[in-house]
């Protein structure tokens, strides 16, 4: 069983509980005002990152020297809003903060000196982020005991973004020379998607919540190398370029929330 399908299998348990028994405010308006709450979920990305060997001496049929794809993580946070309400419609906005798990990757390739400097090259970046900063409105129709909607705005993604290359020469045992690379996804971004609460016994609701986010694909960065003269000395007219793809996410959240002005 994945890690997505025991969160939504929860999910799915705590709702048929929430369904079962629904109880909401007393007033015409159900849906309106402030409200606060946790949640939990996973996210499925794809963010793919490539490290490139240029030089006038390197053969274009291999220059390619590492690929490495990010994978799924668990996301955890917090959202917090306000909601109005006219009859059946209700709008509103809202912030949400993610924090993610999984977000460090290392690469690790061997050169027999053909296209670059014999020794050991470990690369070392984030393919995403460490989490989410997410502020974005929402519309959807009112129900007396549910309330399905959807979403679109911005997104900041938090945590460092920069990769770099360290190079261990054949038979030391620490590395004398490094190249920097590009941001493996931009700051910025957008999300959109759609989800649906059930009202609570008393001021809470539980909620599922499907979001797709884009940060684009970073920047592209060709560096030399950084170190001493000597250390360098091999990679006279050698940079590393590396290269990455568009950034995406899914995120797949469950949440729980509570309105202040349910009394």
């Amino acid at each position: 069983m994945t890690r997505f399908q025991k969160i939504t299998g929860r999910g799915a348990v705590l709702m048929g509980w929430a369904i079962a028994g629904t109880s909401v405010a007393a007033g015409p308006n159900v849906w309106d005002g402030p409200y606060v709450g946790p949640q939990l979920g996973d996210a499925t990305n794809h963010g793919c990152s490539s490290y490139i060997v240029r030089g006038p001496g390197v053969a274009a049929g291999g220059q390619t020297t590492s690929q490495a794809c990010s994978s799924g993580s668990v996301v955890g946070g917090a959202e917090i809003g306000e909601n109005f309400q006219y009859e059946h419609v209700v709008w509103g906005l809202a912030a949400d903060i993610d924090l993610a798990t999984g977000t460090k990757s290392h690469q690790l390739w061997v050169s027999n000196g053909t296209s670059s400097p014999k020794g050991s090259y470990l690369a070392s970046e984030r393919l995403h982020p460490d989490g989410f900063l997410m502020i974005a409105p929402r519309i959807g129709y009112a129900g007396r005991e549910w309330a399905p909607y959807l979403r679109a705005g911005g997104l900041a993604a938090l945590g460092g973004r920069n990769s770099s290359v360290a190079y261990t020469p054949l038979g030391a045992s620490r590395s004398t020379a490094s190249f920097t690379g590009g941001k493996s996804f931009d700051t910025l971004g957008w999300v959109a998607g759609g989800g649906i609460e059930w009202g609570l016994y008393g001021p809470w609701s539980i909620g599922f919540e499907v979001m797709h986010a884009n940060l684009g694909k970073g920047s592209r960065a060709s560096a030399g190398c950084a170190g001493t003269v000597v250390a360098c000395e091999g990679f006279s007219g050698i940079a590393l370029e590396n290269l990455h793809n568009p950034f995406t996410v899914n995120l797949y959240r469950i949440a729980v929330k509570y309105y202040f002005d349910f009394w």
